[in-house]
């Protein structure tokens, strides 16, 4: 590092390798020029990058033009001194953020411009400079570098227009025709995930949210009446508000002050009340105390790097299931360390974290009338009874087997190691497939009253099916290694609730299924965790494997690498991103109170099979499982809606809600197909409060009915058209952030029914009931029910099972430049098709977008 002084800048060189993702001091040469002038954009520091000749004997210079603003604390030369002396490399995110700590300014990563367009001029390149796409903003000078083109830099066509993108083109033009995963913002970063700070985070704010209120009964049971008052005729309509006017005047108030007096507790700071009704009480009554088959009660989801990432590849299973339980251990890593960062909802709350303790190495427990729930995970700092499990189990061909992933210090062992354990299990199971008894797990699909008699049986047969069991209920999440290929996209829905039973273990919180091509879905006990926070999960391992896709998939990184020659947004990948996140953690650590054992340096992959002691009654009860099983399976039908011209674009320059989008689209096709309005209902997350999941919204209202009435009419105005359809997006809108800030009504009616029935009154249950079996009057009650995408961040898909025979239940998912729809519905049923649904929906879509395209 050399200082050169005497002039009205003051400069600093350094001499730094030419990888644009690490930087050493060797091979060429960053000039980092602070200047006093004023900036012109509210006096903002805003990098200036320019390529220019040095001498033959040099290497090439590139040159940070800086100009310092107001209160900006160190000059962003002195932050950048003091960082690169601390080591070797840096990354371009490094940079940008000690450049840019009081700005939201980019730094561009240089780009050489090939000899064959030497002849271009500066208005001829558009770089990225603060949050505007400009021309002229950064130059190259008239006698660009002279470099071969093969060596250093490639020219790349666009499909689109035939013409080629210069490395350093950042015109948004150039970017959308490089990019070429449209799930995925090329500014997505995993780093996002892990908290900077030396205080332990993922859990610090639990304390300061606010607890979910509860609303007086009046509020309730007004807002059920505006639930289900569009979707019921005029006199059952009355006859609902006369039972609401008995139950609110007889027994309903003294059920309400039972709530207030046996989940208060008085806040000491300000002697208020702070209501804990919903996370001690609701999660048993709407989750823990249904009696329907583990398949049809838990969430499954698709994995969205299927159709960019991860498509189908023969012979990839091995090496995938090595990139998930490498990336999950990653993620869980952050979770034990407490360096998970708190995330935020759009309107800036922070959301709690509480389920991510019971994401991983968590279990629901049969029991009679109710199931239970139990989690065995802990963190580094909370007491611990018994060390947190570091095994996962693994299921192929029916058969299990225990697997050490995680060493001492909760490092993932080798990656030659967990190959060498996923190919031996294969193998065993192919080997043992004809001659050993197999299948236990499909016994967690069956009734939950006779599963849980069998579990107590299983137990009490030896000592061996017990030590099974405990390694089931413990280990952090389950792998499948299907024998299968899926059959494709459209049956894969299916596939991600059902597909082999004897593969499965429902009662797991987390659990993976890989297929022998590579696709990858997953299941979630939804009496444990919601789908919001396994999706965060996803979201991670989606970011992870392109940020290293080197490791991962040979075309993955050639894409890459090639868009990320010519283009570099908020260091666009990391591929020291895993050793960064396990520093980070390792200093965490280091740096902790508490005795935590070292690896030992001998220490392997322990790899042991779970064989279960069975007996002729459970061996019958294995055979007749498969078969209802079978028949289960056999009457869902299900389809896949891909809507490929889809524009997010399009929604977020008119400001419309993505959700809005999405089930006013649903409305409309049900009404075209059912010509009645559909009672749609959607999952909402309510994590902004303590302890808090999710809540029941009932989308249908009479904005989004009148539009819908409006399209079906040959003569209708493209003006009428477009006018209603921006007050039914609003008023979604608006009822989605209520829902979200607690003023929804299902719970508190539920948590109603449950204290009525503990007391015995019988009248105010049937009046509960009843309120429940009207259109919209609860989740099972819906013509739709779904499960979607609230935010743009969410990157999988939901598979929805139908609450009811004649209902459909959808999962949606709005990306980039792509929509998925994944639609389900009952064979029993002959008014619904999944497959007429899914055709109807995309039509709706494509009239959708183009009535906003419109003027």
């Amino acid at each position: 590092m050399k200082r050169i002084s005497g002039s009205k800048r003051s400069t600093t060189r350094f001499i730094v390798e030419s990888d644009p993702h690490a930087i050493s001091k060797e091979s060429l040469n960053f000039e980092i020029r602070s200047s006093h002038r004023r900036s012109s954009a509210d006096k903002a520091v805003i990098p200036k990058l320019s390529i220019g000749r040095v001498h033959s004997h040099a290497p090439p210079t590139i040159n940070f033009q800086v100009e310092k603003g107001r209160d900006t604390g160190k000059t962003p030369k002195q932050t950048f001194s003091k960082l690169l002396q601390g080591g070797n490399k840096l990354s371009f995110h490094d940079i940008r953020k000690s450049l840019n700590a009081k700005s939201r300014s980019m730094v561009l990563e240089y780009g050489l411009v090939p000899e064959t367009c030497s002849q271009w001029k500066s208005e001829d390149v558009t770089r990225f400079t603060g949050e505007m796409w400009q021309h002229g903003s950064s130059r190259v000078t008239d006698t660009a570098i002279n470099i071969p083109t093969e060596e250093t830099c490639e020219v790349l066509w666009s499909e689109a227009n035939s013409r080629a993108v210069l490395c350093g083109d950042l015109s948004l033009a150039a970017l959308e025709d490089l990019w070429p995963w449209p799930w995925l913002s090329p500014d997505l970063n995993t780093l996002d995930y892990v908290s900077n700070e030396v205080r332990p985070t993922t859990f610090s704010f639990q304390e300061q949210l606010h607890v979910y209120p509860l609303l007086p009964l009046s509020h309730t049971l007004q807002s059920y009446i505006r639930s289900v008052k569009l979707l019921v005729r005029p006199e059952r309509l009355r006859h609902i508000e006369k039972l609401l006017n008995n139950f609110e005047k007889t027994s309903g108030q003294g059920f309400q002050n039972d709530i207030i007096r046996e989940f208060s507790t008085v806040n000491l700071s300000d002697d208020s009340m702070s209501m804990y009704w919903l996370p001690r009480l609701v999660p048993s009554v709407t989750q823990c105390l249904t009696r329907l088959e583990a398949p049809l009660a838990n969430s499954a989801i698709l994995f969205s790097a299927m159709w960019d990432l991860w498509p189908a590849r023969e012979d990839s299973q091995i090496e995938r299931a090595i990139v998930i339980i490498e990336l999950v251990a990653e993620f869980a890593r952050l979770v034990y360390s407490e360096r998970l960062s708190v995330f935020k909802d759009d309107s800036g709350f922070p959301l709690c974290n509480h389920q991510f303790r019971k994401l991983f190495s968590s279990s629901k427990i049969p029991g009679i009338p109710s199931d239970a729930t139990h989690c065995f995970f802990k963190t580094i700092y909370e007491p611990l009874k018994r060390s947190t499990p570091k095994h996962i189990v693994v299921v192929c061909r029916g058969q299990m087997f225990r697997l050490e992933i995680i060493l001492d210090d909760f490092s993932t062992v080798t990656t030659q190691e967990l190959r060498e354990s996923l190919m031996e299990i294969v193998t065993t199971a192919e080997e043992n497939s004809s001659t050993s008894v197999s299948g236990v797990g499909i016994l967690t699909s069956i009734d939950r009253d006779e599963w849980s008699e069998t579990r107590v049986h299983l137990m009490t047969l030896s000592e061996n099916n017990r030590d099974c069991l405990q390694t089931l209920e413990e280990c952090m999440f389950v792998l499948t290694l299907e024998h299968m290929k899926s059959r494709g996209t459209d049956r894969l829905v299916n596939e991600a609730v059902f597909a082999d039973g004897c593969n499965r273990w429902y009662d797991k919180g987390l659990s993976f299924y890989m297929y022998q091509n590579g696709l990858l879905t997953v299941n979630v006990c939804s009496s444990i965790v919601d789908n919001s926070v396994v999706n965060t999960l996803l979201r991670f391992i989606h970011i992870r494997i392109l940020e290293d896709a080197e490791r991962w998939d040979d075309e993955v990184y050639r894409k890459s690498g090639r868009v990320s020659r010519c283009v570099s947004m908020e260091g666009l990948f990391h591929a020291k991103t895993l050793s960064q996140i396990s520093e980070l953690v390792l200093v965490q650590e280091e740096h902790s109170e508490l005795d935590v054992p070292s690896a030992s340096q001998s220490c392997t992959t322990h790899l042991r099979p779970l064989i279960f002691d069975l007996d002729d009654s459970l061996v019958k009860r294995i055979l007749d499982a498969e078969m209802s099983f079978d028949c289960l399976s056999e009457n869902l039908s299900s389809s896949l809606c891909q809507f490929q011209g889809f524009e997010i674009d399009l929604l977020e320059d008119r400001k419309i809600n993505i959700d809005a989008f999405a089930h006013l689209a649903l409305q409309l096709t049900f009404l075209k197909m059912y010509f009645r309005p559909p009672a749609v209902g959607s999952k909402v997350s309510i994590r902004r409060f303590y302890h808090a999941h999710f809540e029941t919204m009932i989308t249908t209202t009479a904005e989004s009915l009148a539009w819908c009435n409006e399209m079906l009419k040959p003569d209708a105005s493209v003006a009428d058209k477009k006018r209603l359809f921006l007050e039914a997006a609003k008023k979604h809108a608006q009822q989605l952030e209520e829902v979200r800030s607690g003023l929804g009504c299902f719970h508190h009616l539920s948590a109603l029914r449950e204290i009525a029935a503990a007391a015995g009154d019988h009248s105010s249950v049937a009046t509960l009931d009843t309120l429940s079996e009207q259109p919209a009057g609860s989740p099972e009650s819906l013509d739709i029910s779904c499960e979607g995408c609230e935010t743009h961040d969410c990157l999988s898909v939901a598979v929805v099972v139908p609450p009811s025979v004649s209902s459909y239940g959808v999962g949606y998912v709005l990306a980039k430049s792509r929509a998925l729809f994944s639609v389900c519905s009952w064979k029993s049923c002959p008014s619904t098709c999944a497959e007429n649904f899914s055709w109807s929906l995309h039509t709706c879509l494509e009239q959708l977008q183009k009535l906003l395209y419109q003027s």
